[in-house]
């Protein structure tokens, strides 16, 4: 239950929720995800590492730069699906 709850505070925010969505396709950098959300530099670190840190992004340095892709067993088709959760919006 304690997950549930944790999972469901780190999407509730929509920063967070709209960089999920804008990863639901394909990885992407962290400038493009910044670019699309329209979000600082800094507050875009710290939303991705929230992510991060509770298991629902994973990053991968490509040169300079870091690729976030969703984590194995998020899905964010139809709605956002974590472990154990299931977000369907309407």
């Amino acid at each position: 239950m304690k997950n549930t709850i944790k999972s469901l505070k780190v999407v509730s925010d929509k920063t967070r929720l709209s960089i999920l969505l804008h990863l639901k396709e394909v990885p992407q950098m962290v400038e493009s995800l910044r670019k699309k959300t329209k979000v600082e530099p800094t507050l875009m670190s710290h939303h991705l590492k929230v992510l991060k840190d509770n298991g629902i992004v994973e990053a991968k340095r490509v040169g300079k730069n870091v690729q976030y892709k969703l984590a194995k067993g998020v899905s964010c088709k139809n709605g956002i699906r974590l472990e154990g959760v299931k977000l369907i919006f309407v």
